[in-house]
């Protein structure tokens, strides 16, 4: 496997783990945690609504975007 390949892998990873950490608002279809098993509730995903859970999901999707393009020096 490539070094490239690696590092995209160990991203995505470390992602999944953040995402896992942060949870969810048991919803069948929550934007963190994705589709839901097990007992669920069929609202909408509540998780925007949540200030602190938002700013940690985006600064978790801002981590992976500069890891797989960091931001160029222009």
């Amino acid at each position: 496997m490539s070094t490239e390949v690696r590092d995209l892998h160990s991203a995505v990873a470390k992602f999944d783990a953040t995402m896992k950490f942060i949870g969810g608002c048991s919803d069948g279809n929550c934007l963190v945690t994705g589709k839901a098993t097990g007992m669920h509730t069929n609202a909408r995903c509540r998780c925007y609504a949540e200030p602190m859970k938002a700013q940690l999901v985006m600064r978790a999707a801002r981590e992976l975007r500069d890891t797989l393009a960091p931001p160029s020096k222009t």
